[in-house]
């Protein structure tokens, strides 16, 4: 099993506008490690935002498998 410890980033992408929010992301987990937490933070022009969100191992299925991870606070983005 290899386990990737330092940071992944997705492909880029331009917010839709200014007045909708992003509540979470969706991201493919090939496996889960008891004992690992994985965190979310969404950027914005490069810059990690406060929409963060943090799901310990054992709150994930095992297996491949498509994991929401809902922000506390929905973000608004500031530019498109």
């Amino acid at each position: 099993m290899n386990v990737t410890t330092g940071n992944v980033f997705t492909a880029a992408f331009t917010a839709p506008n200014t007045t909708n929010q992003c509540t979470g992301v969706a991201i493919l987990i090939q496996t889960r490690a008891a004992g690992v937490n994985i965190t979310a933070t969404l950027q914005q022009s490069g810059v990690d935002t406060a929409a963060t969100v943090t799901l310990s191992g054992t709150d994930i299925p095992f297996g491949l498998t498509w994991v929401y991870f809902k922000f506390p606070t929905p973000f608004t983005f500031t530019t498109t």
